[in-house]
């Protein structure tokens, strides 16, 4: 029988964990720039936009119950415009009017105005805590000019 020579496979180091198997390390390219056009591109794309709108993860701090309220209010404004806007084209609004206002039912959507109220509650709520966060960075104090600047650029 022919004489084998079999070495052992477990004499490996565990640096050798991150040296690539096919390629040697000083050969590997890096990968290439992403070009102006690439960034527009993806600015627009359904895959990347997709997969951050659908994420969950929340970032340290953030006031997830903020997003709920913003979810229910914005369905609120969207409910009562899609049935406000019908009706500056319609004939026939005072039967409609009469049948639909004494529901109970329609009176989410005939209220519908004072959903925007929320979203200045929201807004008031976000620059409040936004601020006392950074007076506390800050040792209580503020840059007013900064701060109304921003104000108006938002």
């Amino acid at each position: 029988m022919a004489d084998m020579n079999y070495s052992s496979t477990n004499d490996h180091t565990s640096s050798d964990e991150h040296v690539p198997l096919l390629v040697k390390p000083e050969v590997m390219l890096k990968p290439p720039e992403i070009g102006t056009c690439t960034k527009v591109f993806l600015a627009f794309s359904v895959y990347t936009n997709g997969a951050k709108l659908l994420s969950t993860s929340q970032p340290a701090g953030s006031l997830s119950c903020v997003h709920g309220v913003r979810f229910l209010s914005m369905t609120w404004v969207v409910l009562g415009h899609s049935f406000a806007f019908p009706l500056i084209s319609a004939a026939n609004l005072y039967p409609y009017a009469q049948e639909m206002l004494p529901r109970w039912t329609f009176q989410g959507i005939v209220n519908a105005s004072i959903s925007v109220d929320s979203f200045f509650v929201l807004s008031g709520l976000l620059v409040a805590y936004l601020s006392l966060k950074e007076m506390k960075k800050k040792g209580g104090k503020i840059n007013w000019f900064l701060f109304y600047f921003h104000r108006f650029w938002r």
